[in-house]
């Protein structure tokens, strides 16, 4: 310590030990295994994307129980085909159906590749 003390000193740096962050862990612990509320009936997800030679992009529409209509839409950073296109969206959409506590989700595409 007192050897990084010193070297430090020349750029006007001080060393400063970092406190204890139990309680912050077991609050991010208990977080993490809390079950997520379940949301009784269906749950329609329906997903469509979309890739040519300068980009590649997805949308995401999930149906739940009365008024609930949640819109995603997506610009993928990297190249893709057609069909990891339509995967990553598939896969977006059924995290986003978890998050929102869905139990049981019907999938629409018009992708045959995945569907079949």
């Amino acid at each position: 310590m007192i050897g990084w003390s010193v070297e430090l000193s020349e750029f006007d740096i001080r060393y400063e030990p970092r406190s204890a962050i139990k309680s912050q862990c077991l609050a991010d612990f208990s977080t993490e295994l809390t079950p997520l509320p379940t949301l009784p009936g269906g749950w329609t997800l329906y997903v469509e994307s979309s890739s040519n030679k300068t980009a590649c992009g997805a949308g995401v529409v999930l149906e739940g129980l009365g008024d609930l209509f949640l819109e995603q839409a997506l610009q993928f950073g990297f190249r893709a085909t057609n069909n990891q296109a339509e995967y990553e969206v598939l896969l977006v959409g059924l995290n986003l159906a978890y998050d929102m506590g869905a139990c049981e989700v019907t999938c629409k595409s018009d992708s045959q590749v995945m569907v079949g």
